[in-house]
């Protein structure tokens, strides 16, 4: 839906480009398990590519290469699974303000209108409408309403009385930007999973001139919104909805020393943990 919007608007190489990108397998376990993922998905998306080593020589370099001067192979067997020639990299800000724009002219007989700075605080049944309240005390009402706040979708579900037998843990993912350009396009490692975040991965930062970003780091910062204080610490608290459940799911993640050894971006060998004390560096 992205791609045809942009492509219908024009918007391609302004705000949406195409970059490769790629799954990378290190090591034998990883190897076997892309190629096989590649085997069984190849149908399903036919511009799917599987990369050997050499490949990766051209296409993603520094992923082969020990050194600067690219003389010394890295020892370890790898693979990578992806395309080439596709759209992958999209301006969310400017794609945004291009839909706002869009949307409000798609209908000269109707009229689309957009509230800044309204934060719904309480959407109630009002007969056969809705009415929405927002933190400024102006009032909306309306025949059906989508619902759409990222973090805050669960809260506000809760508040109207849906969904009460769910919670959710707000994480929040940030990247690093290196001083250089590293990489071609898009590097995803393997996903673990027993974590539901996007795998560690790099790619060229549209934003920051093609400057190499690599992230997502996962904090969970105990807010539903950044720089938004007690109020949002406190709505945090209600979604999660804490309960035996609710604690028990997070004893058991905290536990699991292969998901803290991923959450810190180590590589977990159960013989080594058992003997060293292992101190990450902090970036």
């Amino acid at each position: 839906m992205i791609e045809k919007f942009c492509l219908q608007y024009g918007l391609e190489e302004k705000i949406m480009f195409k970059h490769q990108k790629m799954a990378l397998g290190v090591g034998e376990e990883e190897v076997k398990f892309i190629t096989e993922r590649y085997e069984s998905f190849k149908t399903l998306f036919p511009y799917l590519e599987l990369y050997t080593k050499e490949d990766l020589k051209t296409l993603e370099p520094k992923l082969v290469w020990a050194d600067k001067a690219q003389t010394i192979e890295r020892p370890e067997p790898i693979v990578a699974m992806g395309a080439k020639n596709e759209y992958t990299t999209v301006d969310y800000g400017a794609m945004t303000e291009e839909l706002a724009k869009e949307g409000q002219n798609a209908n000269p007989e109707q009229t689309t209108d957009i509230f800044y700075n309204s934060e719904v605080e309480d959407i109630e049944k009002d007969g056969d409408k809705y009415r929405l309240t927002t933190v400024n005390g102006t009032v909306f009402t309306a025949d059906f309403v989508v619902v759409n706040a990222g973090a805050h979708s669960l809260y506000l579900a809760h508040k109207m009385g849906y969904g009460k037998h769910m919670g959710s843990l707000s994480m929040a993912g940030s990247f690093y930007i290196t001083s250089g350009e590293f990489l071609n396009g898009k590097v995803y490692m393997v996903q673990n999973d027993k974590l539901p975040f996007a795998a560690l991965h790099g790619d060229p930062d549209i934003l920051e001139n093609g400057k190499t970003r690599f992230g997502p780091t996962a904090l969970a910062l105990g807010v539903l919104e950044r720089y938004k204080g007690l109020k949002s610490f406190g709505q945090c608290l209600k979604t999660m909805n804490i309960d035996g459940s609710a604690t028990s799911c997070l004893g058991n993640a905290q536990r699991d020393i292969t998901v803290i050894c991923d959450y810190l971006n180590l590589e977990f060998n159960e013989e080594q943990f058992n003997t060293d004390l292992v101190e990450p560096e902090i970036a």
